[in-house]
């Protein structure tokens, strides 16, 4: 075994296990495991069990890993106690946490955070922006509401947390009343029995003609739901909720000023040119 440190500047390579540190500007490379602390330009790897930190600029590649394995590159364990952080974290069974921009594992335990995450199964959560869960929600929602009479929803994530992506159509022959309204939400889901309940953000922009037309005037429209749901079958909840709704325009936006039904607040500055109205809504529907 190797006890104590090596350093180089090309690689180094501990054929029995390692107990102590190994430092290079190449790669670190511990064929028998061990314990302690690789640290690299380079690239780190283990190739038997090993207990301490992998730390690179490149990446670190382990078999079985206990600690923190820390890079700006890709991080690689097929069996993870502790954390991954690092641009790309793969873990086959990981029980801890991986941080990073992606996030992949077989099975976790623990925490994923970052932009996308994808586990197989996961018996702790998830909070990205895109987070496909094997075992977690994936599932379409339709409903109307005071804003549009369709609307759809894709929503997937993890057990209690999720994202939506939104699309609503309100039919009309006039472009006041024809409009399309596209947004991104991010929710946390309480499933109780039969009933669950949903408390999400969803930020829109509200369009006439077309969603890609920028002549509509600017405006983002900023809603909280609490939606409750009622399993009634396996793939099949109806849903009722009520919204809050924020709108603000600028440039020509004011005619969505007059959205929705209900009482209202509204606010006005810049001499009219932004405007903003705050008033309640509701919507009814169906969770597949």
């Amino acid at each position: 075994g190797m006890s104590g440190g090596q350093l180089s500047v090309g690689g180094n390579i501990a054929g029995g296990a390692l107990s102590g540190g190994q430092f290079s500007v190449g790669a670190n490379i511990a064929g028998a495991g061990g314990v302690g602390g690789q640290f690299t330009v380079g690239a780190n790897i283990a190739a038997a069990p090993m207990k301490g930190v992998q730390a690179a600029v490149g990446g670190n590649v382990a078999s079985s890993f206990t600690g923190l394995q820390a890079s700006s590159g890709l991080n690689f364990a097929r069996d993870m106690r502790g954390a991954q952080v690092s641009l790309l974290n793969v873990g086959g069974d990981v029980d801890g946490a991986q941080v990073g921009l992606v996030n992949v594992a077989g099975k976790m335990d623990g925490l994923q955070l970052g932009l996308i995450n994808v586990a197989g199964h996961s018996d702790g959560e998830a909070l990205g922006l895109l987070s496909f869960i094997g075992n977690g929600q994936a599932n379409v929602q339709l409903w109307a509401s005071d804003i549009a009479y369709t609307n759809v929803a894709a929503k997937f994530g993890s057990e209690h947390f999720h994202t939506l992506l939104t699309l609503g159509f309100n039919p009309g022959t006039d472009t006041h009343r024809r409009r399309y309204v596209a947004g991104l939400g991010f929710g946390t889901h309480i499933p109780k029995g039969p009933l669950f309940f949903d408390l999400d953000l969803v930020g829109s922009t509200v369009h006439a003609d077309n969603l890609f037309r920028d002549g509509d005037g600017m405006n983002v429209l900023g809603q909280l739901r609490l939606v409750a749901g009622w399993q009634v079958a396996k793939r099949f909840a109806l849903i009722g909720g009520v919204v809050g709704n924020t709108l603000v325009t600028w440039d020509n936006g004011d005619r969505w000023m007059e959205l929705g039904i209900g009482p209202e607040w509204r606010s006005s500055a810049d001499r009219g040119r932004t405007n903003v109205r705050v008033w309640p809504g509701v919507l009814l529907g169906v969770q597949l």
